[in-house]
């Protein structure tokens, strides 16, 4: 939310709306939340400043000041979704310039970060990417044992996650190509049902330059 005309804060709203806004973190830089754990405790956000390009945070929901960097700042790392266990946290990310989907577990990062009483560092685990000509807009199903993407073609991809013991991600399998909004900037402009077999996708609005010539006009005012 961008109240006083200068950067995104974050707030927390009830759903119903009887009950005030509550400030979870207003500062100086831009931040934008990308989901929230199941159980509403930690919040996954991204910020943006003159010295970065994207850093992904979290923060706890009840006490804000324990929050901590998951990733960042020698890349661009933006879009950050957690699986529905909570444990994997996909993102994109560009160390070399192209865009690219990895995921890192980020358990131990939340350990650490509910031992803060500060703003701080979290030590991320290394990220396994799954995303091979690069890709944007992760977005899990609903049982976490499939990630999906879009492809710079605007394909739009499905991994398969294997999970156990630790994170092993099949072939990227392309679906269908889709005409999604904006797919690489930080909003999420598609949504996978739960069981993963249907998308609800924002689409950009069709216009047209064309321009109508109406010959012989001045008969339509003889009627």
């Amino acid at each position: 939310n961008r109240r006083d005309g200068k950067v995104y804060d974050l707030y927390e709203k009830a759903a119903m709306g009887s009950a005030p806004d509550r400030a979870l973190l207003v500062s100086d830089v831009s931040k934008y939340a990308t989901d929230l754990s199941r159980n509403g405790r930690w919040a996954v956000y991204e910020s943006w400043s003159t010295s970065s390009n994207g850093d992904i945070w979290i923060l706890d929901v009840d006490q804000p000041a324990r929050r901590c960097r998951e990733l960042g700042p020698a890349a661009t790392d933006r879009q950050a979704r957690l699986s529905a266990n909570g444990r994997w946290l996909p993102y994109l990310t560009n160390p070399d310039g192209t865009p690219e989907i990895y995921v890192t577990d980020v358990q131990r990062a939340f350990e650490q970060a509910a031992a803060l009483t500060a703003p701080g560092e979290c030590a991320a685990s290394t990220g396994v990417r799954v995303s091979p000509a690069g890709g944007a807009q992760p977005a899990w199903r609903g049982n976490s044992e499939e990630l999906f993407y879009v492809a710079p073609d605007r394909q739009l991809m499905a991994v398969p996650i294997g999970q156990q013991p630790s994170l092993h991600p099949g072939a990227p399998v392309p679906l269908f190509r889709a005409a999604i909004w904006d797919p690489d900037g930080s909003s999420q402009t598609y949504v996978p049902a739960v069981d993963g077999q249907t998308f609800l996708i924002l689409t950009p609005t069709r216009t047209t330059d064309a321009t109508t010539v109406v010959l012989n006009w001045t008969r339509m005012l003889e009627r």
